[in-house]
């Protein structure tokens, strides 16, 4: 059973759609809910075939579709290497700078537009820890000028 894509009645090729409902008093009245119907004729499908293209559209306009995750290859002066795959340099680098005890190393990666980036970063990387660390220079430099002064 086919229906229409203008009303979702089904299909009423030729004629115009027209629903039976009742008003507020009880009465049944007429309501024209279209009139041309746009039913879907299989013309260029046999019957064997699926009513749709195997091809989607990115595919179709020859766009180029990227993963979202990314393989960050990482290493320090030591020479210690870690592969990590992530969504975003941040992500990948807070996954691994525990695993590290120097203050930068490198890292290696492909952009989404396809250039290979080499650099290196500062770690530990994110918002909390920098703050707790920045605390805890603080509070050892208190510690520091209390025993000072004794």
């Amino acid at each position: 059973m086919k229906n229409c894509q203008n009303c979702g009645h089904i299909c009423h090729c030729g004629t115009s759609c027209t629903q039976e409902h009742k008003d507020g008093d009880g009465k049944n009245i007429l309501i024209l809910c279209c009139n041309y119907c746009r039913c879907k004729i299989d013309e260029y499908f046999g019957p064997g075939d699926p009513e749709y293209d195997s091809l989607d559209i990115d595919s179709f306009n020859g766009a180029w579709i990227m993963k979202k995750m990314r393989i960050f290859k990482f290493w320090n002066a030591a020479g210690d290497e870690k592969e990590k795959e992530a969504m975003s340099l941040k992500k990948a680098v807070m996954s691994v700078q525990g695993d590290y005890k120097d203050r930068f190393i490198s890292v290696e990666y492909i952009t989404k537009k396809g250039k290979q980036i080499s650099q290196s970063v500062e770690i530990p990387m994110g918002r909390k820890i920098r703050q707790s660390i920045a605390l805890e220079k603080k509070r050892l430099a208190k510690k520091a000028a209390m025993e000072a002064k004794r």
